[in-house]
């Protein structure tokens, strides 16, 4: 059986980090007390995760993310666009580009479907910030029958941010005759992969791969979370994740990548590698115009709010940088399995609003 363990040192300098935090604080205040008027001279330079350093060790990471777009104050904009939870829009390009067919598929208006395997947390709005922890925790009880599977730190710690990117957002981004929206995230979740571009045939034979993947690995790995980046994933719309920090990036990546080996080693392709999404992160809310999720109307574009976007989401993300993972007793440690999709979804559907 397979074990995927991974073990953290402890902060070896509480001090730096309390002032740190505190200090953090004190910016996130500024910030949302100017309700998004900074501007290029506070840019924040995030830690890149996926830096040449780190991509020059014995693993793999995306490329693509090589240099944050976040020094320009903006938002990061997905690699497919428009990003459909980890799939491009088509899919035709590249199947030819690994030259697989698939018959009757090849053909420009069949449908091409996702798969995903996640790991669920719970159900942020069940948790109540005025209620202790122990008279709460088990409450959550959606589909998938996963209470809250985290420790109270983060749990808190994402209702909160969700909370206060909801109310901010609206408070600045809203616009007299164009509807906004946030849509905090209904369930607390981290997925480790969302498989694109797979014919019907595909996508069904690989549900019971997946399925003995998972049931064959015994996980026990620790996540630690660290800051809010927003990403621009469609024309009218950005989603808002927390990333989870380099070691956790590691872990999940080579897992995936052993996730992959089964499916490849059962003739299931993987057509778009994770290296092409997103890194791995929590999904806090997403900011939108429109009641569609997917618009090209050019009166819901939400390009030219980018950098009143990222400056908001800078300031949520900074507040609460230190309090995902304190104390230490709390740390986030994986032991239950992730689920994969019930069943197979389309995201090959056309373009809405596009001439």
């Amino acid at each position: 059986m397979r074990r995927w363990m991974h073990q953290r040192r402890r902060p070896t300098n509480v001090q730096f980090r309390l002032i740190a935090g505190l200090l953090s604080a004190l910016v996130a205040w500024r910030l949302i007390g100017k309700g998004g008027d900074n501007k290029g001279d506070e840019c924040y330079h995030s830690d890149n995760i996926f830096s040449p350093a780190l991509m020059a060790g014995e693993d793999h990471f995306p490329q693509w993310n090589a240099d944050l777009m976040h020094n320009e104050c903006r938002s990061q904009r997905t690699m497919h666009f428009p990003f459909r939870v980890g799939c491009p829009h088509e899919c035709q390009s590249y199947r030819n580009e690994k030259g697989i067919s698939t018959g009757a598929a090849d053909d420009a208006d069949e449908a091409y479907y996702r798969v995903t395997a996640e790991w669920y947390f719970g159900e942020p709005n069940k948790f109540d910030p005025d209620r202790s922890w122990e008279s709460q925790n088990g409450t959550s009880k959606y589909k998938q029958g996963i209470n809250f599977e985290g420790p109270e730190a983060f749990v808190r710690t994402f209702h909160a941010a969700a909370s206060e990117l909801k109310k901010e957002g609206e408070r600045q981004l809203s616009e007299p005759g164009k509807e906004f929206k946030v849509h905090p995230q209904k369930r607390m979740h981290a997925a480790l992969s969302y498989l694109c571009c797979l014919s019907a045939v595909e996508a069904e034979q690989s549900l019971p791969v997946i399925d003995e993947w998972i049931n064959e690995t015994d996980f026990n790995f620790t996540l630690r979370f660290t800051e809010i980046q927003s990403w621009h994933e469609r024309p009218n719309s950005v989603t808002n994740i927390v990333l989870v920090d380099k070691p956790s990036q590691r872990t999940m990546m080579r897992m995936n990548h052993d996730l992959n080996r089964k499916l490849t080693d059962a003739g299931i392709p993987i057509i778009v590698p994770r290296e092409d999404q997103m890194p791995f992160h929590s999904t806090v809310a997403g900011f939108r115009y429109s009641s569609k999720g997917e618009s090209y109307d050019p009166k819901y574009e939400i390009g030219s709010k980018l950098p009143d976007i990222y400056s908001l989401v800078r300031a949520v993300s900074e507040k609460y940088r230190y309090k995902w993972n304190v104390p230490d007793s709390q740390s986030f440690r994986i032991l239950h399995k992730p689920l994969r999709s019930p069943s197979p979804s389309i995201h090959t559907f056309p373009l809405v609003d596009k001439a």
